[in-house]
C-alpha cells in the first residue's frame, strides 16, 4: 500500500516526466525510508529533478544514508550545499559530496572536520605500496587492523577538530601497520626467555600466549609492547610523520579513559604512558609502577625485538595477573587497532606460498634442462659456467640488487661463477626481489626446484 501511495505522490510532483516503470523502481526504494526522512526526501525531489537527472538519482540513492545522521530539519540545509557543490564543481563531486555526508557535511556543522577514507584511500594504498613493495587492499570498516593484505580502518576519522590532522591520523595508522610487518611482529620461530628465566623456543604467537591464563590480558600487552617498539622505529625512519602527528597524539591521549577494573586499568595506563612516550612529556602522571616504566621507557629509546617484546609483555603480565579482576580489553589506541595475527599468518603462508611456485615456475622457464643433468652444487661444463644452485643465487641476488652493486657485477667486479649465460627476464628479477623482500633471502631450495623442474 505504501510503494502505491509513493507511487502516486512521484506521479503528483513529477507528472509524466518519469516512465512508468523508473516510477515503480523509485517508488520501492523510497518506501525503505523512514517517514520523517520520506517526508524530506519527497519535499525536495522537485527541487532537484530540474537540475541534474543523474544528481536525483544519485539523492535518492544517499536518502537513506543521509537520514541515518541528518535531523529532519537539516535535510533543507543539506540539499542546498549539494547543489552549490554540483553548481562550483560539477556531477561527480556533487555526488561524492553526498556519498560522505557525515564527513563533508555533518561533522562540519557539528564543529569537527572529519578526514575521509574514501577521499584518501588511493594516497595511503600508494603510502602502503610504498613501504612493503606490494598492493594492499584498503577497506572500509568499524574497527581497524591489517592482515598484512587487506588494511581496514573507519570510513571517517574525526577525532581531532582540524580535517588536516584527522588525514595525518590516516598516514599514522597506514604506516603503523605497514611497519608491525616491515618490523617483525608477523614473524614466526620467535625466540623468547619468556618462563621463569628459562629459554623458551615457541613457533609463533599463539604459542607464545597460550603459555598464559588469560589470553585476553597477555595479547594486549603484547600488543603495547610491540606498539612501543614499532612507534620508536616510526621515530628513528620516519621523523617528519612523527613531529605532524603530534597533534593528533595530543588528542589521542585526551580520549583514554579509566577502565572499570584495576586490572584492566592496566592497560589504559599503558596506554597514556605510551602517548607520553612519543610526545616526550616526561612530567605525565601515571599510576603505573615505576619499575615498569623505567622499562618501557628502555624498550622505546633502544632498538628492541619482538623477542624483547614478548618478554616485556611477560614481565608485565606478571604484575598485572596480581590486580584485582576482571579483566576486559580497553578500546585500543586509534591508529592501533585488534592485532590478528592469525590472519596475518594465514595471508603470509597463502602468499609465500603462491610467490614460491610463481618463482620456481619462472626461473625453470628459463633454464635449458641440460642444467638438471649436471651435479646441482658445482660448476660444471666445458667453455664456461653452468648455472647451478651456487651460481643461480649469486646471479639473482646480484641482478636484483641496487644500481651500483649490479653494475659492479656487470663490469666484472663481482665472483667469476656469476658470469652465466643465461636470460634473466625482467619478470623473474623482480620476483627475486620479492622473494628476498618476503622471505629475507633468496632460499637455495627454490634453486634447486626450479633446476628440477628444467629437467
Amino acid at each position: 500500500m505504501r510503494v502505491k501511495q509513493i507511487n502516486t505522490a512521484l506521479y503528483n510532483l513529477l507528472g509524466d516526466e518519469l516512465i512508468d516503470w523508473e516510477r515503480d523502481e523509485l517508488a520501492l526504494k523510497l518506501s525503505l525510508l523512514s517517514p520523517d526522512v520520506l517526508k524530506e526526501v519527497m519535499r525536495h525531489l522537485p527541487v532537484i529533478w530540474p537540475v541534474s537527472y543523474m544528481l536525483f538519482y544519485a539523492f535518492i540513492e544517499q536518502a537513506s544514508t543521509a537520514g541515518s545522521c541528518l535531523k529532519p530539519e537539516q535535510f533543507h540545509n543539506w540539499v542546498k550545499a549539494v547543489l552549490d557543490v554540483y553548481e562550483a564543481d560539477g556531477l561527480r563531486q556533487a555526488q561524492l559530496f553526498m556519498e560522505e555526508v557525515e564527513s563533508k557535511y555533518v561533522c562540519q556543522i557539528r564543529g569537527e572536520a572529519g578526514a575521509s577514507l574514501l577521499a584518501n584511500e588511493h594516497l595511503l594504498a600508494s603510502l602502503a605500496r610504498g613501504m612493503l613493495g606490494r598492493d594492499i587492499k584498503i577497506i572500509a570498516s568499524p574497527e581497524t587492523s591489517f592482515d598484512t593484505e587487506n588494511l581496514l580502518m573507519p570510513p571517517v576519522f574525526n577525532i581531532c577538530s582540524r580535517q588536516r590532522h584527522n588525514f595525518f591520523l590516516y598516514k599514522l595508522t597506514t604506516t603503523f601497520m605497514a611497519a608491525l610487518e616491515l618490523g617483525g611482529t608477523f614473524a614466526q620461530n620467535c625466540f623468547c626467555t619468556a618462563k621463569h628465566n628459562d629459554t623458551d623456543n615457541v613457533d609463533d604467537l599463539h604459542t607464545f600466549l597460550a603459555t598464559f591464563a588469560d589470553h585476553r590480558l597477555a595479547a594486549d600487552l603484547l600488543y603495547l609492547c610491540e606498539t612501543i617498539r614499532i612507534l620508536a622505529n616510526l621515530k628513528r625512519y620516519y621523523a617528519g610523520l612523527c613531529r605532524d602527528c603530534h597533534p593528533v597524539f595530543s588528542r589521542i591521549r585526551k580520549t583514554v579513559k579509566a577502565a572499570d577494573s584495576v586490572r584492566s586499568n592496566i592497560i589504559t595506563a599503558i596506554q597514556g604512558f605510551t602517548i607520553s612516550l612519543v610526545l616526550n612529556d616526561i612530567k605525565y602522571p601515571t599510576s603505573l609502577p615505576e619499575n615498569i616504566t623505567t622499562k618501557l621507557t628502555n624498550h622505546y629509546n633502544e632498538a628492541r625485538t619482538l623477542n624483547e617484546s614478548m618478554t616485556l609483555s611477560r614481565e608485565i603480565y606478571d604484575h598485572a595477573s596480581q590486580l584485582p579482576g576482571p579483566y576486559t580489553s580497553p578500546p585500543p589506541l586509534p591508529f592501533m587497532g585488534r592485532l590478528n595475527f592469525t590472519a596475518a599468518y594465514e595471508q603470509i603462508a597463502q602468499r609465500q606460498d603462491a610467490l614460491r611456485d610463481n618463482f620456481i615456475k619462472t626461473l625453470s622457464a628459463v633454464i635449458p634442462p641440460s642444467i638438471a643433468k649436471q651435479d646441482k652444487t658445482e660448476i660444471a661444463g666445458e667453455g664456461g659456467s653452468r648455472p647451478t644452485v651456487e651460481s643461480l643465487t649469486a646471479m639473482l641476488t646480484a641482478a636484483a640488487a641496487d644500481t651500483d652493486q649490479k653494475s659492479k657485477v656487470e663490469n666484472g667486479a663481482g665472483p667469476e661463477f656469476v658470469t652465466i649465460d643465461l636470460e634473466l627476464t625482467k619478470d623473474l628479477i623482480e620476483l627475486t626481489r620479492n622473494v628476498e623482500r618476503e622471505f629475507g633471502q633468496l632460499p637455495r631450495q627454490f634453486i634447486s626446484s626450479a633446476i628440477g623442474m628444467a629437467g
